[in-house]
């Protein structure tokens, strides 16, 4: 069994760019011992996005991101991504990332991973919930054969001030090589 949390801050600067820092802690019990694993922290990012135009000017609003990862426990890497996302009905919202990652040192690994969301507002812009799927190929250097994964799960945002969001999913393996449970 894996838990992990992830905590991410984010700031809009002008023309449409956005700087993230996202840090994640993991726990990994050992389902033989009765004590489990103890929380460390497992690995950071930072990210720069940028939107083509302003919301709603474009057609599936694109943006792109570029992401530097520090692994703690392994090799750092590079990712990039192309987000679209947009409301194709009254409530109805819908988004993508499309992602390519890939280490550049420790194991080497590429993976590259598509992930898709629709959810419905309950509360305009307070209280949302919704279903996501994760479709994921990933090879080593040591093994350039892809492993795929996939999940699906629940996923609930919730607003509780104009500056914080809150994200749960529960995503669940579907396939021989996705984790039981990802949240």
């Amino acid at each position: 069994l894996f838990l992990s949390i992830q905590q991410e801050f984010e700031l809009g600067l002008p023309y449409r760019f956005q700087v993230d820092y996202e840090i994640h802690a993991a726990n990994f019990i050992d389902r033989v011992s009765d004590g489990g694993g103890h929380w460390n922290y497992a690995d950071s990012e930072f990210e720069l996005r940028w939107a083509l135009a302003d919301w709603g000017k474009i057609l599936a609003n694109p943006t792109v991101k570029a992401e530097w990862k520090h692994d703690n426990g392994g090799g750092d890497s590079w990712e990039t991504d192309l987000l679209l996302g947009d409301e194709f009905a009254k409530g109805w919202h819908w988004g993508s990332d499309f992602f390519w990652e890939q280490g550049v040192d420790g194991d080497l690994h590429t993976e590259k991973a598509i992930s898709l969301a629709i959810n419905y507002s309950l509360i305009d812009e307070k209280l949302a919930v919704g279903v996501e799927q994760r479709l994921d190929s990933t090879n080593t250097e040591a093994s350039r054969h892809a492993f795929l994964s996939e999940e699906v799960g629940p996923s609930l945002f919730w607003r509780p001030t104009p500056r914080t969001h809150l994200n749960l999913e529960c995503l669940f393996g579907v396939t021989g090589w996705s984790p039981n449970v990802e949240t």
